[in-house]
């Protein structure tokens, strides 16, 4: 996308904002929110961070959030390169984005993983080296409900009813966040 006078973006972009069907060209982006109101704050926030790369004069490189009318948030590794004429007025601000709303939800993901296996080995640390099982059976529920964001975590014991054999579920121990 090459912006100067106006926004001139490609089918792909267009159709992310919504402008399909809309002539779009030669338009600045606060006036293209008039066609896709459920965009208008992305348009404000490209506008903003267009105008800071014009003032560094050098290109600029940052995370776009875009909110789609289905709620989805797609995030666009997005680099915004300014080009100025000969007597160094603006000429154009060319824009590269690539949409990378999977690669940081698998970072995401990952990095939740890692905090859960560490968890866990925290875990069997503190249970296999602990003294008192009240205490460490505490610390290591806090330790598993912090790891997975929990603001309580539970220990359930399944056991027969000792009279009819019937099988019962009694909760043996609670973890509370604090707060």
């Amino acid at each position: 996308m090459v912006t100067g006078a106006g926004w001139k973006p490609t089918p792909s972009l267009s159709g992310l904002f919504g402008l399909e069907g809309v002539a779009y060209q030669a338009r600045r982006m606060r006036e293209l929110a008039e066609y896709s109101p459920s965009h208008r704050a992305a348009f404000q926030r490209c506008e903003e961070t267009d105008e800071l790369a014009w003032q560094r004069g050098e290109p600029s490189r940052g995370d776009e959030h875009i909110l789609q009318p289905d709620g989805i948030e797609k995030i666009f590794d997005v680099i915004k390169i300014p080009r100025f004429d000969d007597q160094g007025r603006r000429h154009s601000l060319v824009v590269v984005g690539r949409d990378v709303t999977d690669r940081q939800r698998a970072e995401a993901e990952l990095r939740q993983r890692d905090r859960l296996l560490q968890a866990t080995a925290d875990t069997l640390t503190q249970l296999l080296s602990g003294h008192d099982l009240e205490e460490t059976v505490g610390a290591a529920l806090a330790t598993l409900g912090r790891a997975v964001a929990a603001d309580r975590a539970y220990i359930f014991e399944n056991h027969p009813d000792p009279d009819v054999g019937a099988p019962l579920m009694s909760q043996r121990y609670e973890w509370c966040a604090m707060g």
